[in-house]
Order: structure tokens, then C-alpha cells, then sequence
């Protein structure tokens, strides 16, 4: 305990200091305003802390936020995967204000960081403490933290662990009995708790850092080294599971958190490590700061700094540190992303007239399951950041001598001050550090004492900014939301909220529960408030931020169907479109248009799953139709999306043309939905028939399926036209595979009708056969059927 007090608690005060200098001014506002820029995740991170308070106030669950996506609920399983990034704030927000615990453990974690890579740089400088005080101001400081902190980002503060995790490895080294056990212990754990802010930080930071030190071992025959490395890896991953496996369980398949995209983007700079911040007061003059980071920077800032660097450079010099430049280099490299890329654009060669991408290591990533969905190839530059610190360590201790530091010679503590103050200065990102008032409208935080609201709507949706802001709002007025999330895209039902958005209609929006709508003014225009107040009446409050509206109570119902197609006649996609539809009926949603000349197919997906495709034509149009079912009291969205996808940086290299259609049309048609089920999961899901027909005319008929287990090209749908003598009239054989298991198809057929054709009553048979044996597939439902063909229905042709 004398140790703690008289050199750990010091230690951990100067980087406190130096967390509140980094930020500066947010520790004179601790209670009134967020971290970072307006916009960031400063207030979803707030919400989270919120929630995880009140559940525990109020006995919830901590991890099922029934207030987001009203009445549905979310789930928020992937709080715990991230437990450092929201627990202790909450902890603290048990005894504090929840602003003060927010931003106090901001500060708390960031110095933190600086307190474990001073532990790793007591060993690597043999002691120096000085020296070690330097290398940990490094890594807390590095640029590339700052620039997160300026996006309200706190998932690398858990990296404080990685310093503590290497030390581990290098103390077990000569450590005996219970030493050995306790650096053991301290080396799993810290490999776990590395992932206690965002689960990737097992890709950006561990697997290269795991991977290089066990090379290291091996390398050096150090084979008792390797055997402790590789174990403490073991363990620590077993215990990285406790944590991540929840969240990958709801994560994965989920488009919420699946379907970003980002790479390229997201990638460093070729001249990153070599690119001070645009808000530097010195270096903010650099004309290509702004091209090589972009806006905003957190993805892809790794300045060295002129300082730090010439600690490195010394530490080179005198050959110290040498694994940690090879470090350096492969984190370099992987933060470079997929593609490399100079002042903010991917490189183009050209080679015998051809032009073509750098392809860097990194793409390969995109090939693995699970580390695919890193969209943030950057953030490897939390690797370099510690690299940077470790070969500071080493310089500063060349550059001040082991002799002179063991003791407390003023001018020693002197130069140490001088280079501290010179390093933060270098460092700066932000000056000052950008913040954003906490303090949410006393209007809309007294919704809370009201117990007629059953939910509030936030305009504009699907909006990232606006449901971060409204996540901020709920945590005054803590009434439900349709909308929200819990991390990256809503998993809200789009439709319903885009539909709720658009129509603003107050019979829809009762029927969904929507009594109170908040129109966020900084993501909208004024035609939005106009269109408000036409449809709900005079604002109850407005500022300049905020509008607040009531949902008028209305006697008219709402309407038997609906739909919001942004989309015109004729149209040229280079990107998706969505269709939104509220239905209160059984029927159909037609598409037709015709498509002229395209490269790339267009895919039809209902809510997020594939039903159809219309092939690329290179010649004449041709007429494309698809039909969709509709249930009754359900919100439905219709995604119209290019095949293959146009690439996320545009290029010369790569031309992406637009699929083009004509006479685009949507149509809602009323219908009675007939179902059946065949043996291996075949569902027929929807289907219907005209009652009439005419003779040499068509008949059409629509169907939809969804399969519990795959079909290949090999399975055939069939479906017969049969007179009053069972004679066949006409026939449909289609092969409609390859289908994936739990895929979905939109079926659409057209039968030819002979003419002349006897009027009459004629029926409709369909089922499934397996081709060359023609061997069918057995009907299981309805019941009372028998057979392996089900009477689809009747119809008269005259």
C-alpha cells in the first residue's frame, strides 16, 4: 500500500494531468457538456451508460432495452462484449451525475492507458522511471487516440491491457513458482480485457502483437518462451469468449451491423505517420493535412510526430528496440487498408496501358469470416501507436542515460518536463478539444412526468446523426422510441419508420404508437417543419435545435395500404432504393419495368431478403415483373439493388454503370393469400389466381416461397392447367434454383391459353419434382390433402 501511495498513485496523476491537458476544456465542464464534436458518439455512449444506471436502478435487464424500436425492443447483448466502454461510467452514475461520470471516466480511462504502458516501460528502461513516464505519455497520447476522442470514441481506452499483456510475457521469462503463476494470471487476463472496449481490438491490436512475440520466441529458439507465450494467448482467448460469443451470436447475419461498408475509406494514408492534425495552431498551415485525413480524422490519423519520432530515431541509432520497429512496420502496412492509397485517393498504376489498384496485404482480411466485418482498417495504427511508445521508452532512455536518471538531479527532472511539455505540444490533435452542450430542452425532458405518451418518433429516421441525438434525448424524457439502436444502424423496422416519416399521417402514426414527434432541425430543412405543421398542428415547442409536436387525435382510420416510392418512371441505379408499404390487407405488390442496357443485374430483396433478380440486358428492353406478398397490419420495404454493387471508392479503374429502367411501376393489388407445405422444408408461403380468364389469352398467377433447406437447378417447380376431364390445357416446368437454405423466391408465372378453348371451369395443380427421376415431392399441408400435388384453385375461361 506505501508503494501504491508514495510511486503508482503519482504516476497516475501526472497522466491524469495530462488527460485533462489533451482535453482541455473539457474537465471545467464536466457537467455540462459531452466529448467531441456534435455529431459523434459522445451520445450514444451517454445513452448506453443511462441505460445500464436505470436497469439497475429499476431491477431490468441489462441487456434488453425494451425502450428502442417500440414495442419491439432491442437487444443490447453487445454491451457486454464491451464492458469497459460503458460499465464503470455507469458504476459511477450510480453516486455522480450522469454527464460527470460520463466524462469523468473519459479521463479516468485515459490516463490509465498512460499508467500501463508506463509498467511495460519500467522493464524495457531497466527502471528509469523518467524514461518509462515518457513512453507512457506517448501511447496516451498518441494522435491517432486523440482523433477517436474528437469522434467520441472510447473503445481504445481497453488498450491500456496490451502494455500489460507484453509485460507479462517478458517478466514470466525468468519468474519462478508463484512469480511465474501471478505474471500468468496478469498476462491472460490483460489478453482478454484488451477486447473490454470494442471486441475488434482482438483484430487491430492482439492478433499482430500475439503473432509477432510468439515469432519472436521461435525465432530465437526460445522454446520454454514460446510454450508460456502461446499458452497465455490460450487462456486469454477462452476468456475473450465469455464475452465476445453473445455478441457475435446477435451480430452476425444481422444487416444492422453487418452491412457497412467502409474499407477502402477507412484505410491510412500512405503519408499518415508523417501528417500532423489541420487543427494544430502550428502545423495547421500544411496544405495536404487535410487531403491525407479527410473529415472527420479518426480513421485515419497515425502522427508520429516530429517529437516521438526523434526519440525513435535515437532509439535506432543506438539499436535498441528493434523488434518493435518491425512492429511499426506491419502495423503500418495493415492500417494502410485493402488499397493504397497517396493525399486521400487510391493509387493507379498503369502497366502496358492498363490501370490497376495497389493491393496491399490487408485485403486479404476481407477473405476471413468474422474479421470481414472490420470496415475500419485504420484503427491498426493502435499497433503502431504502442510500437511508437515502446521505441520512445528506448530513446529517452539513450538520450538521458541509465546514471543520471536513477536519481533526482533537478536538471534531469528538469529535461524530462521540457520534453514531456514538447511531446504533448507536438501531439496536440485538437486545441481546443471540441465538446458539445448536455443540456437537452426542459420541454422536452418534462415529457418524462406524462403518462399519456406511448412512444416518440424522431424525424428525420434512418439518419445517423438524428438517432444518436435522439438516443441523447431519452435519457431526459426516457419515454420509448420506434426508433434507435444500439450500435451502427438501426434494427428498427425501416419501413415503418421511413413510411411514419414520409406521411406523417396522424391516423398512421396513432395506429403505431407515434404521440410525439421530435423534428431535429440541425439534420432537416424547414420544409420539414412545414410539412409538420400542415399534418400535426402548430409545434407544441421549437427552438432552434428542436421541434416538438403532439399527434393530433383523429377519427379517420388509417388507410387499407400505403406505400413511399422515391423513385420516378424511368430511373438509373448506381446505388439501392427502397420502397416502403404499410399494408392492412392479404394481396400483392407488383414491379414491372423494362430494362435497357445494363452490366449489372438488379436484385429484389423483402425486408433485407433476396426474392428475385432481373438479368443485365445488353440489347432491346426487356419487360421485368416481380410480385411480393403483403400480410395484413404489416410494414414491409422493398430494396431495389445493382449486382454487383458499384465499388466504395470510385475510379477510373473500376466503371460502374447504372442499371436503367423505364416505366417503372409499383402497384398494391388486393388479393386472398393460398398457402401449402411439401416434404424438405418447401413452403409455398403466398399464392393466388384470377377467378377468370380468356381463351388464347393468359393466365398469370403469383407465388412466393421460402425454403428450409437449398435447391439446386435440379429441382422443378411445375405448375398444370387441368380441363373437367383432367386433360392438361397447359404447363409451367421451371427450375427456379439455386436456392440457399431459409432463401426466399418470388415466383411470378404466365401460362399461354390455347385458342380456340372450350369454356369452362379449369384447375390449377402445382408441386415439386426432383429432375431426371421426376421423383415429386410430398404435400404435407393443407391438411386432408393427400398426394404430392395440391389443388391451387379454379378458374373460368370463356
Amino acid at each position: 500500500m506505501s508503494r501504491m501511495r508514495k510511486h503508482w498513485l503519482p504516476v497516475y496523476c501526472f497522466y491524469l494531468t495530462g488527460a485533462m491537458v489533451i482535453t482541455w476544456p473539457l474537465v471545467t465542464s464536466l457537467g455540462t457538456h459531452l466529448a467531441g464534436y456534435p455529431f459523434t458518439d459522445s451520445m450514444e455512449r451517454l445513452h448506453h451508460v443511462w441505460w445500464l444506471t436505470h436497469a439497475l436502478r429499476t431491477g431490468q435487464s441489462l441487456f434488453w432495452l425494451p425502450n428502442l424500436g417500440w414495442p419491439d425492443g432491442m437487444a443490447g447483448i453487445s454491451l457486454s462484449g464491451q464492458p469497459l466502454q460503458h460499465i464503470p461510467a455507469a458504476l459511477l452514475a450510480l453516486a455522480l451525475p450522469l454527464v460527470v461520470a460520463d466524462n469523468l471516466s473519459l479521463l479516468l480511462h485515459i490516463a490509465f492507458m498512460g499508467l500501463g504502458m508506463y509498467a511495460l516501460g519500467l522493464h524495457l528502461a531497466r527502471g528509469s522511471r523518467p524514461a518509462a513516464l515518457v513512453g507512457g505519455l506517448v501511447f496516451m497520447a498518441a494522435p491517432t487516440f486523440q482523433a477517436h476522442l474528437g469522434d467520441g470514441h472510447n473503445v481504445h481506452h481497453s488498450l491500456a491491457f496490451a502494455p500489460l499483456f507484453v509485460l507479462a510475457l517478458f517478466r514470466m521469462r525468468g519468474a519462478t513458482g508463484r512469480s511465474r503463476w501471478r505474471w500468468f494470471a496478469v498476462g491472460s487476463l490483460s489478453f482478454a480485457l484488451v477486447n473490454g472496449g470494442h471486441p475488434f481490438n482482438a483484430i487491430y491490436m492482439l492478433a499482430p502483437l500475439a503473432a509477432l512475440l510468439i515469432l519472436q520466441k521461435a525465432m530465437r529458439r526460445d522454446w520454454q518462451g514460446l510454450a508460456q507465450a502461446m499458452l497465455v494467448c490460450l487462456t486469454g482467448v477462452l476468456l475473450q469468449l465469455l464475452m465476445v460469443l453473445p455478441v457475435f451470436g446477435e451480430t452476425l447475419g444481422n444487416p444492422a451491423y453487418t452491412d457497412v461498408g467502409g474499407d477502402v475509406g477507412f484505410g491510412l494514408d500512405l503519408l499518415a505517420p508523417v501528417t500532423p492534425s489541420y487543427y494544430h495552431p502550428l502545423y495547421g498551415q500544411l496544405e495536404y493535412s487535410e487531403k491525407v485525413l479527410g473529415i472527420p480524422t479518426a480513421e485515419r490519423s497515425a502522427w508520429i510526430g516530429l517529437v516521438a519520432g526523434a526519440l525513435v530515431l535515437l532509439a535506432l541509432v543506438r539499436r535498441r528496440g528493434r523488434f518493435w520497429l518491425a512492429v511499426a512496420i506491419v502495423a503500418w502496412v495493415l492500417a494502410l487498408g485493402p488499397l493504397l492509397k497517396l493525399l486521400g485517393e487510391p493509387l493507379v498504376l498503369n502497366v502496358d496501358d492498363h490501370a490497376s489498384f495497389v493491393t496491399m496485404p490487408a485485403a486479404i482480411l476481407q477473405l476471413l469470416p468474422v474479421v470481414n466485418l472490420d470496415r475500419t482498417p485504420g484503427r491498426f495504427s493502435y499497433l503502431l501507436a504502442l510500437a511508437v511508445a515502446c521505441l520512445a521508452t528506448h530513446g529517452a532512455v539513450a538520450l538521458f542515460g541509465l546514471s543520471r536518471l536513477k536519481g533526482r538531479n533537478p536538471r534531469s527532472l528538469l529535461a524530462v518536463l521540457l520534453l514531456v511539455i514538447a511531446i504533448l505540444y507536438d501531439y496536440q490533435w485538437f486545441w481546443p478539444f471540441p465538446t458539445r452542450s448536455a443540456v437537452v430542452p426542459a420541454e422536452i425532458a418534462n415529457l418524462a412526468y406524462r403518462s399519456d405518451i406511448r412512444a416518440v418518433l424522431d424525424i428525420p429516421v434512418r439518419n445517423r446523426r438524428s438517432d444518436k441525438e435522439a438516443l441523447w434525448l431519452q435519457t431526459a424524457h426516457q419515454l420509448p422510441l420506434l426508433g434507435g439502436h444500439v450500435t451502427r444502424n438501426s434494427p428498427a423496422n425501416p419501413a415503418r419508420l421511413e413510411l411514419l416519416y414520409r406521411t406523417l399521417d396522424p391516423a398512421l402514426l396513432r395506429t403505431a404508437g407515434a404521440d410525439i414527434v421530435i423534428v431535429h432541425r440541425r439534420h432537416s430543412s424547414d420544409r420539414l417543419i412545414e410539412r409538420a405543421e400542415t399534418r400535426l398542428g402548430p409545434p407544441t415547442f421549437i427552438d432552434r435545435n428542436f421541434a416538438v409536436f403532439e399527434t393530433p387525435v383523429t377519427d379517420s382510420t388509417p388507410p387499407i395500404s400505403t406505400m413511399f416510392v422515391p423513385v420516378g418512371p424511368t430511373l438509373r441505379l448506381s446505388e439501392t432504393r427502397d420502397i416502403s408499404v404499410y399494408a392492412n390487407l392479404e394481396g400483392w405488390l407488383d414491379l414491372s419495368g423494362y430494362m435497357t442496357a445494363s452490366r449489372q443485374d438488379l436484385v429484389i430483396l423483402l425486408d433485407n431478403a433476396p426474392v428475385d433478380r432481373w438479368p443485365a440486358t445488353s440489347g432491346k428492353a426487356q419487360v421485368q415483373s416481380a410480385s411480393l406478398p403483403l400480410w395484413p397490419g404489416t410494414w414491409q420495404m422493398v430494396t431495389l439493388a445493382p449486382d454487383p454493387a458499384c465499388p466504395v471508392a470510385p475510379s477510373p479503374v473500376v466503371e460502374c454503370s447504372r442499371v436503367a429502367l423505364e416505366r417503372f411501376s409499383a402497384q398494391i393489388l388486393p388479393a386472398i393469400h393460398i398457402r401449402a407445405r411439401f416434404a424438405q422444408g418447401v413452403v409455398l408461403q403466398a399464392a393466388s389466381l384470377p377467378s377468370q380468364a380468356i381463351a388464347g389469352g393468359k393466365l398469370d398467377l403469383r407465388m412466393h416461397w421460402s425454403f428450409a433447406q437449398g435447391r439446386d437447378p435440379l429441382d422443378v417447380r411445375f405448375v398444370h392447367l387441368l380441363d373437367g376431364d383432367d386433360r392438361l390445357v397447359a404447363q409451367s416446368d421451371e427450375a427456379i434454383g439455386p436456392v440457399a437454405a431459409g432463401g426466399q423466391v418470388s415466383d411470378r408465372v404466365t401460362l399461354s391459353l390455347p385458342d380456340p378453348l372450350p369454356p369452362g371451369e379449369y384447375s390449377v395443380w402445382l408441386g415439386w419434382y426432383r429432375y431426371p427421376e421426376i421423383r415429386r415431392l410430398a404435400l404435407i399441408e393443407p391438411a386432408g390433402y393427400e398426394g404430392d400435388i395440391f389443388p391451387l384453385g379454379v378458374v373460368h375461361i370463356g
